[in-house]
């Protein structure tokens, strides 16, 4: 039996914000290459690690807040939406897939 599954590209969506980096989007996405400076708290000891390996401490702490602003809005969406989805689902559990018998796989 098929079931009706709504899957987004969530990962392939930029985040677009007043604070864009070249790593994380576009350049022509981001007006200006704005930027807005801000404290941010970490352990001693990633920072001394993440420095030694010679990482963008900046940059990687805004890709990893875009991948948490990508992830909050998918599980938004899909809580959003977990109704029509089931409903979708239970209408082609009992009345199977539309047009199934045009199919030829």
């Amino acid at each position: 039996m098929y079931q009706f599954q709504l899957k987004y590209s969530f990962d392939a969506i930029y985040i677009l914000s007043k604070s864009c980096t070249k790593s994380a989007i576009p350049s022509s996405a981001c007006p200006n290459g704005a930027q807005k400076r801000t404290n941010l708290s970490i352990t001693e000891t990633l920072l001394v690690e993440a420095k030694s390996l010679g990482i963008n401490i900046s940059q990687s702490a805004e890709w990893g807040i875009n991948q948490a602003i990508v992830n909050a809005r998918k599980e938004q969406w899909l809580a959003e939406n977990s109704h029509s989805i089931a409903s979708s689902n239970g209408y082609i559990k009992q009345h199977g897939l539309p047009l199934s018998q045009y199919r030829n796989f």
